[in-house]
């Protein structure tokens, strides 16, 4: 068996070096592609693609029929200290679907959360919350519902509460 040469080691030994010193990169993505072809002569391509920066996540994903019909699917999440945010969408190929924000806050004795979801077609829904620790053992709250049909529903009131 032949020994590799000392001129190969020593270019294996500073790559090595260089790869291991490179500082690593606080964004990670990844994804995979799957291509599927059925018995009967029917095809289909999944994709998905994942993105990680700190407490912010981005994923989409999609599938596509040979036949035309598909969808596609994302969500982007932001998390911070006291906030965070999710926005998420679905569009079929037809151009059918719905675009989601959803939104949460504390700070101080206070919770306050929204979501909201607009449709292709121009119709919408949403809710908000809003809850507030008063200190003395009791909490204020705040709902308010509105359905794709327009109409309202508010609920206020105050609830024992013990913060621990």
């Amino acid at each position: 068996m032949k020994r590799p040469s000392i001129a190969i080691l020593a270019l294996c030994a500073v790559l090595g070096g260089t790869l291991l010193s490179t500082p690593a990169m606080a964004e990670r993505r990844h994804g995979h592609i799957a291509k599927v072809r059925g018995p009967f002569g029917g095809s289909a391509i999944s994709r998905r693609h994942v993105r990680r920066d700190g407490g912010d996540v981005s994923v989409r994903r999609s599938v596509q029929t040979a036949g035309g019909y598909g969808y596609r699917r994302q969500r982007q999440v932001d998390r911070e200290p006291g906030h965070s945010q999710m926005d998420r969408s679905f569009t079929t190929n037809s151009g059918r679907g719905w675009d989601d924000t959803r939104q949460r806050s504390w700070s101080d004795g206070t919770y306050s959360a929204s979501a909201s979801r607009q449709y292709h077609n121009g119709k919408s829904s949403s809710r908000n919350v809003t809850a507030t620790n008063n200190g003395d053992g009791t909490a204020t709250y705040n709902a308010t519902r509105t359905r794709i049909d327009g109409s309202t529903r508010t609920r206020s009131g105050t609830v024992p509460y013990r913060g621990d």
